[in-house]
């Protein structure tokens, strides 16, 4: 996400994706990078906010196209039976698998009482004002059932999956002893299927378009703060100017660092357009390609006398095509998240 990164894996033909809800709350950008490398956008379309359980879909992902793990049907567990959490600790990669054991049924509150019987007061001072429903929320969420594991897993396997010796997911990576990493806690798969039922989608996600942030902090500050807009692009301009009269002084030269700009810029551009999943992307990265070769054709054509001026004309159209490219709205943005009941309320944030 454009705040860090956990761990989710694929769990049907349609290509839906499972992850922590805390890997993505708080956040309004986010890919998915498979093992091949290929990186897709991401849309959330269910959430539990609750029992800590996101499904996310990649956009520009054929269906049938990744394998998948199987769900298992419950987490009704042996003490000893051996488990194997999957997950990118640390945001390593490849991915690691970790192997242990369950332990027993837990819960948050148990935790919590376990290594910090202390914070429990100052949880009770940060809730003194919350409403009953805020409150109830809290309560279902310290109270909600966890597979604990001894199994060592790290910051960054939140959302990976947790599987028994069949290869069958019996829960998600959920939460950590911050006092022993071997000591791990997971959402049960039932609280996923429990999420999938029909009808029981308790928020919905409104996506935007959007372009480059720099883009729309510039827009924002002509609103804003004029003058330090008016600066900046009087500053883009001189920059501008300055390019145009070192061509015309210097031709080879400024033909050179054209023609490197350009390459530069297309070696990025056309690297992003090859690995593009989503049709907006490639808009975008092919735009910007094509202002790319036309800065290099304008480069070329300004060596030599004859063609000076069209490769001059060439080299500012590409310059500022390439720039412009950057106002393309290809960006996947979560711009709002309501509740599908009406209330106003936020998504639950655990004051723990």
């Amino acid at each position: 996400t454009n705040k860090g990164s956990g761990t989710g894996f694929f769990f049907n033909e349609s290509g839906q994706i499972i992850t922590a809800t805390h890997v993505v709350q708080g956040s309004n950008e986010h890919f998915a990078i498979t093992k091949d490398g290929t990186k897709y956008r991401l849309m959330i379309e269910r959430m539990d906010d609750i029992n800590d359980v996101a499904i996310l879909r990649p956009i520009g992902m054929p269906a049938g196209a990744k394998p998948f793990l199987e769900l298992a049907r419950d987490s009704k567990l042996k003490p000893d039976q051996p488990l194997f959490a999957i997950g990118h600790p640390e945001g390593l990669r490849p991915a690691y698998l970790s192997p242990g054991n369950f332990r027993f049924n837990s819960t948050p509150l148990q935790l919590v009482r376990e290594i910090a019987p202390n914070s429990l007061a100052n949880v009770r001072k940060r809730i003194g004002n919350w409403t009953p429903k805020e409150l109830t929320d809290l309560k279902e969420f310290i109270e909600r059932p966890l597979v604990h594991s001894a199994l060592h897993i790290r910051h960054g396997n939140s959302g990976g999956p947790l599987l028994d010796a069949d290869r069958k997911t019996v829960g998600i990576s959920d939460m950590i002893n911050p006092d022993n990493p071997s000591e791990s806690y997971f959402v049960p798969v039932e609280k996923i299927h429990d999420l999938l039922k029909p009808n029981n989608e308790k928020f919905s996600f409104t996506y935007t378009r959007m372009p480059e942030q720099w883009t729309q902090d510039y827009v924002s500050r002509w609103s804003n703060k004029p003058a330090l807009a008016v600066l900046e692009t009087s500053a883009a301009a001189a920059v501008g100017y300055g390019g145009y009269r070192l061509l015309s002084r210097l031709p080879v030269l400024g033909a050179a660092a054209a023609g490197a700009y350009g390459a530069g810029a297309l070696t990025t551009d056309a690297t992003s357009l090859l690995n593009a999943t989503d049709s907006v992307d490639r808009l975008k990265y092919g735009l910007s390609a094509l202002a790319d070769l036309t800065t290099m054709a304008g480069a070329v054509a300004t060596v030599f006398p004859r063609t000076r001026p069209f490769g001059m004309a060439a080299v500012g159209v590409g310059v500022i095509g390439r720039t412009a490219t950057d106002f393309v709205r290809n960006r996947l943005i979560l711009t709002d998240i309501n509740r599908k009941n009406g209330e106003p309320r936020l998504l639950f944030d655990s004051p723990l």
